[in-house]
């Protein structure tokens, strides 16, 4: 376990933003949990003191689980800080999934069985929702909110229960009101049904959403069939194909109709090598190229590749916390965690190189700072050939070299 000498300066630019919501020593600790969930290892509370060679963390405890801070208000400067700096267009999307950490400890607050979208089974742990902005034009991307989904039999006074599709509209409802423009929603399988997809249409917004096999649907004036046995009367001929820079993408399009919902368009797509993994979504949009139908179904992905960031780097599966408070609380603060990254892919130490790309980078780069200290990397990344051999033996390891 590696002893850090202080938290990166670089972050205190953004994370000064908070300040005003804490007492001076609950903010000591918010920038310790949060910094911490980058620098450490384990990502556990008591690793996370640790590093910083703190004595008692029963501090840290009582801030994780007990102390009277507001989540919501964390929140809101952490996005309304993404909106100001990354902006956002009305051609982008919101992007809406749930994910779920397996757990083991029994006596975790709420936890119970969800399904894994890993494992494909019932595990044991916590299940949450969150949602992205992606922007269709460019690799912008950033978090909008996370929260906690709770099976009917967890809920109480306090925690009351609501479904994914409750907390999908509020996260919707919720970005609009801080001045996220995105007109695009994209949710799958799971959140399917004629009442949120006309609560989406209430909202003046377009939308991709999941549809599943037994779903009926009507075209061309036919007797009405199931979505799977339409799907799997399709041909190869069927198919447009689309050679993208990640893969070679297949695409058929057909406009349906669904009783309670209307005219939609049929979107049924697969990779190339994975034609087990087909994908079905209806959409209220009508009038696309193909072309641009496969490329905003691939923007999907993007919240897969932040759920696999905040479990692999920044200990969104690794959180040990008994509270369901507590467990809320480093939820909120991964979030923090991934924005402050985000927000950081070139410190001014790094303008002589190229921007540190993923999330693993920007984790190994604050760790190297914290290690070394500021002043020795001004010193280093000084000179040129140096600062590129430390970025590529400590910092970009497999990926592209300096």
């Amino acid at each position: 376990m590696m002893n850090f000498k202080q938290i990166p300066i670089y972050f205190n630019k953004y994370l000064k933003r908070f300040k005003k919501i804490f007492t001076k020593p609950q903010f000591h600790n918010f920038k310790r949990l949060v910094s911490g969930l980058i620098l450490s290892e384990k990502k556990t509370i008591q690793e996370i003191n640790a590093v910083y060679d703190e004595k008692n963390q029963s501090s840290l405890n009582r801030f994780v689980t007990e102390s009277k801070w507001e989540h919501e208000k964390v929140n809101d400067i952490r996005l309304d800080t993404c909106v100001g700096i990354f902006g956002s267009k009305e051609s982008g999307a919101i992007i809406i999934d749930d994910v779920m950490t397996k757990k083991t400890g029994r006596k975790m607050e709420k936890a119970n069985y969800h399904r894994s979208g890993v494992t494909k089974k019932k595990e044991w742990g916590h299940c949450f929702v969150d949602c992205l902005y992606a922007d269709f034009d460019s690799e912008n991307n950033y978090p909008i909110r996370i929260d906690s989904y709770l099976r009917e039999e967890n809920a109480d006074g306090e925690n009351p229960f609501k479904t994914k599709r409750d907390i999908a509209l509020n996260q919707i409802d919720y970005a609009m009101e801080h001045g996220v423009k995105a007109k695009n929603v994209f949710v799958d399988a799971w959140y399917y049904g004629k009442d949120f997809i006309n609560a989406l249409k209430t909202r003046i917004l377009n939308y991709f959403v999941g549809i599943k096999s037994n779903v009926k649907i009507t075209f061309n004036n036919k007797k009405r069939i199931g979505l799977g046995e339409y799907r799997d009367a399709l041909t190869r001929e069927n198919f447009d194909k689309f050679e993208l820079e990640n893969g070679i993408y297949f695409l058929h399009k057909q406009e349906i109709n669904i009783r309670g919902i209307g005219k939609q368009m049929l979107l049924i797509s697969y990779k190339q090598g994975d034609g087990e993994n087909i994908k079905c979504y209806v959409t209220n949009i009508m009038n696309w190229e193909n072309a641009k139908y496969i490329n905003a179904l691939l923007k999907r992905w993007n919240i897969e590749c932040l759920h696999r960031d905040m479990k692999q780097h920044l200990g969104l599966e690794k959180y040990q916390v008994r509270k369901y408070r507590g467990m809320q609380a480093v939820a909120l603060a991964i979030l923090v965690a991934y924005t402050l990254l985000i927000l950081n892919k070139l410190p001014s130490l790094l303008q002589k190189f190229r921007p540190l790309k993923t999330i693993g980078e920007m984790c190994r780069f604050a760790q190297l700072v914290a290690q070394k200290s500021n002043y020795w990397l001004r010193k280093t990344f000084g000179d040129y050939k140096l600062g590129a051999k430390i970025l590529n033996q400590w910092v970009v390891v497999k990926n592209a070299k300096v």
